[in-house]
């Protein structure tokens, strides 16, 4: 074959392939926020976690059950980035981007939605909990029984809630409190239920180390509950960390501690 017919077959089949048109990029897909739930009043930051996030074109928050309207434009932090997956997880079933964003509360509690629009209008969403109960964030260091966050369960028969996160491979959360002889103490941690990373455990211990009761990882789709009666009158440490000694910005979780009547 000759020099000239080799070029026209190279110039038809880039013809050709010019034809094609260009591939959609995916359109966007939260699976995750966090946190999940935030305080009625004042801004607050939130990291969505999902794919399809370069294509975005707005982020709201609406108050419609539907989210049939595009609600109220939040502010972008950050461009949309890639984020490592832990444990070989796969990332499309996963999602393994993030995208920070701003939010100011109205100051009415309730259900809202999250808003993540592409192109043609394509919309994802994902419920976010508005509350004026008041939110505990974990506060390092407290990854040991000597430095345990110490949590006050009030007089009010709501339970506590707390929003820590396992920052790293290996870390837990220490928490604190005061339980009477023979009360019975309910302690839910939600997780994967909500699309975080972290399978959870929660030990129950005195600071002295003295085991009380230890618990989970529960199923996928299941928050971790774990009830136990004090056998004396004292202090008490919750210890929260990953079966798998994972961890990461999105190992994020809720505690919700009681003392049951």
């Amino acid at each position: 074959m000759t020099a000239a017919c080799m070029l026209g077959l190279f110039a038809a089949s880039t013809l050709a392939g010019a034809d094609k048109p260009a591939a959609k990029p995916d359109p966007p897909r939260l699976m995750m926020a966090w946190p999940w739930v935030v305080e009625a009043s004042g801004k607050s930051e939130v990291m969505l976690r999902g794919s399809g996030f370069s294509a975005t074109t707005q982020v709201g928050l609406s108050r419609t059950r539907e989210g049939k309207s595009k609600g109220t434009p939040l502010k972008v932090l950050e461009k949309p980035k890639d984020f490592p997956l832990p444990d070989g997880m796969d990332a499309k079933a996963n999602g393994n981007q993030v995208l920070r964003v701003e939010l100011e509360a109205d100051g009415t509690p309730g259900e809202a939605l999250l808003q993540v629009e592409g192109d043609g209008g394509k919309r994802s969403l994902l419920p976010l909990e508005i509350t004026r109960t008041k939110l505990t964030r974990d506060k390092e260091p407290n990854n040991d029984l000597n430095l345990a966050q110490s949590i006050n369960l009030g007089t009010t028969p709501a339970p506590a809630r707390i929003l820590g996160t396992i920052e790293k491979p290996l870390d837990c959360d220490c928490f604190r409190l005061e339980v009477p002889k023979g009360r019975k103490l309910r302690v839910q941690v939600i997780a994967r239920r909500k699309g975080s990373l972290l399978d959870p455990i929660l030990t129950i211990q005195e600071p002295d180390g003295t085991l009380w009761k230890t618990s989970g990882p529960p199923p996928q789709a299941e928050d971790l509950v774990v009830v136990t009666t004090a056998p004396k009158t004292g202090p008490v440490c919750l210890v929260v960390r990953d079966a798998f000694d994972s961890g990461g910005a999105l190992h994020g979780y809720e505690l919700r501690v009681e003392l049951l009547p």
